[in-house]
Parts: structure tokens; C-alpha cells; sequence
């Protein structure tokens, strides 16, 4: 039988206005938010939106995604994949 994937892959983007003044708090929000939950992957911001693509546990994955919510103050449709761990 074969191993369970150990990582969840979420890919995500949304269209919104950021002020170019909140990026640097909303880099740091996030920063902070995937450090906390051991996340490695690339966020990036601009002032009409974001783009993602990220890593780390399951558990780790959910909880993170829930932070970019309530950080952008929007509903996520993240695209999730599994992976094994190399």
C-alpha cells in the first residue's frame, strides 16, 4: 500500500483594491501567519490583488487559508492538491 501525500499544495488569486499604503501591514499579516503554521510558498501583493501558491500540512494548509480570509477580508476558492514528501 502506499504512503498518504504529507503535503497539501493550495494555489489561490483575488482581484482587490489594496491601498498601496496597507501592503507592507498585509505582507507582515502574512509573513506572520506563515510562519506560524510552518507554510513555505511565494504570496504575491499588488494594489489590485494577490496571488499565491503554497505549501505545508493539511491542518496547517486550512488554518492558513483561513488567516488570508480574514487578512483580505474575502471568501478564498483555493485550488488544493497532494503531494507525497521527497
Amino acid at each position: 500500500m502506499s504512503e498518504e501525500p504529507s503535503f497539501q499544495i493550495a494555489a489561490f488569486y483575488g482581484f482587490k483594491l489594496l491601498e498601496p499604503g496597507q501592503l507592507e501591514s498585509i505582507a507582515t499579516s502574512l509573513r506572520d501567519a506563515m510562519n506560524d503554521g510552518s507554510i513555505k510558498g511565494t504570496i504575491i501583493l499588488a494594489s489590485e490583488g494577490f496571488n499565491s501558491t503554497v505549501c505545508g500540512s493539511r491542518e496547517n494548509v486550512a488554518t492558513f487559508l483561513l488567516r488570508v480570509e480574514e487578512i483580505f477580508a474575502t471568501r478564498l476558492d483555493p485550488k488544493l492538491s497532494l503531494h507525497h514528501e521527497s
